[in-house]
């Protein structure tokens, strides 16, 4: 196994990475490699680069993006996907709201009360309605909405793919609203 020599300072943040009286130096490495790996980051490009953010007034194209993290109402998201939190959106403002018809007349999009899972559409229960899945832009649009309307707080982070069309290619960044 090859050895390597790290700094006091890189060596003081693995510390903070680390699980007490679970992890090796190696373990940690390793798990630092497959995060990044897994967000598709690469060393001198998004690592390198301050997280850019955003709120409701400077909102980016989500066009081209990956969800790195995310959390609606402070529960972290189970599924990193512009339409499964916009979901998780919609359930965490029923809590909120005697009725789903609050919530579906402010969302922009095709909504159908009831339970419908036929052409796209996903059904939320607590809301009692279906809304019909969506791109990316249109489906942030509509957290953003919701987020504002029913002051729920949401927190994701992402990235740009490595796409000319991206609105900040290879970029990490953070929406954190209302």
């Amino acid at each position: 196994m090859p050895m390597i020599e790290i700094s006091e300072d890189a060596m003081s943040y693995m510390k903070q990475k680390a699980r007490p009286l679970e992890d090796t130096t190696l373990s940690v490495v390793d798990r630092m490699v497959a995060e990044l790996r897994e967000t598709g980051s690469t060393i001198g490009t998004t690592m390198s680069e301050p997280e850019m953010r955003f709120g409701s007034d400077d909102f980016p194209s989500v066009q081209f993006t990956t969800i790195t993290s995310g959390s609606v109402a402070g529960v972290a998201v189970k599924q990193k996907y512009w339409n499964n939190i916009l979901e998780e959106m919609i359930a965490a403002c029923a809590d909120k709201v005697d009725s789903g018809e609050r919530i579906s007349e402010k969302m922009i999009g095709n909504v159908l009360p009831g339970k419908n899972i036929d052409n796209g559409y996903r059904y939320v229960e607590s809301a009692g309605f279906s809304f019909q899945g969506m791109e990316a832009k249109r489906a942030c649009r509509n957290i953003a909405i919701l987020a504002e309307s029913f002051d729920v707080p949401v927190d994701i982070a992402f990235r740009w793919q490595d796409n000319e069309r991206a609105q900040f290619p290879n970029r990490i960044a953070r929406v954190v609203l209302p």
